[in-house]
């Protein structure tokens, strides 16, 4: 069962505690480091931390992927990634061709 996520307030936590540590991070910054995690296996960091009997393959972690684009890293409110275009692409062509299929991409190119 999925729950709701309440991307407002989540955003409003990221920024304050990213205000408290005294970091930014612009949505091309947050665009660049997420298409750089598809490099590198979507769950190898997340199984050991699972309870017994939880699944999550690289099908949940895609559609998680998406979410988190989609309903977060959308709504920064800087300019998104030049490259996150031409990249998303190369990675339909090679490796998860649904990637972000069916996400709105708010001021994507």
């Amino acid at each position: 069962m999925a729950r709701r996520l309440d991307a407002e307030r989540l955003l409003d936590c990221f920024h304050h505690y990213l205000a408290l540590e005294g970091h930014l991070i612009s949505r091309a910054n947050a665009e660049d480091r997420m298409l750089q995690k598809l490099t590198r296996s979507l769950t190898e960091d997340v199984t050991p931390l699972l309870p017994p009997g939880v699944r999550f393959d690289d099908a949940d972690a895609v559609k998680a992927f998406g979410r988190v684009w989609g309903e977060l890293v959308s709504r920064l409110s800087s300019e998104s990634w030049k490259s996150s275009q031409a990249v998303i692409e190369t990675i339909r062509r090679t490796t998860i061709s649904d990637l972000l299929d069916g996400v709105e991409r708010r001021g994507s190119a």
